[in-house]
């Protein structure tokens, strides 16, 4: 796989099915990390961060009695 010449969009893609795999469904192997850290080096080169959110929700749940 040339990373170097793959399109912004295809390189963002692959990116975020990596990241997927590797910190959701903890489903990967030491090719898949070396592939996602040259695909955010290329991206870099390109111009773009990438950045992990992480967001907290917080809800009042509402009990039966009001």
């Amino acid at each position: 796989m040339d990373i170097e010449k793959m399109s912004d969009k295809e390189l963002i893609e692959l990116a975020r099915q990596l990241h997927e795999s590797i910190y959701v469904f903890d489903c990967y192997g030491v090719g898949d990390l070396l592939l996602y850290y040259a695909v955010l080096d290329e991206l870099r080169k390109r111009g773009y961060t990438a950045k992990t959110v992480e967001e907290l929700v917080i809800e009042k749940v509402e009990d039966e009695d009001g």
